[in-house]
């Protein structure tokens, strides 16, 4: 039921991996050092969110 959803979740969620891995391996530079340092932080926050809600609404569609 909830499939689709988790699909796009997880979809989701790789692609800020994927993103914040290219800011921490500076391909992806700011004039701001530290401003790369925390997007790279707060997509990896909104990866495990994202993750963590593919697996509850797995868990509620078993």
């Amino acid at each position: 039921m909830f499939q689709e959803l988790i699909d796009d979740y997880r979809c989701q969620a790789t692609r800020y991996i994927e993103d914040a891995l290219k800011l921490e391996s500076s391909h992806w530079r700011d004039q701001d050092g530290d401003q790369w340092v925390a997007t790279a932080a707060r997509k990896r926050g909104l990866a495990a969110m994202l993750f963590k809600m593919a697996d509850a609404y797995e868990e509620q569609d078993r």
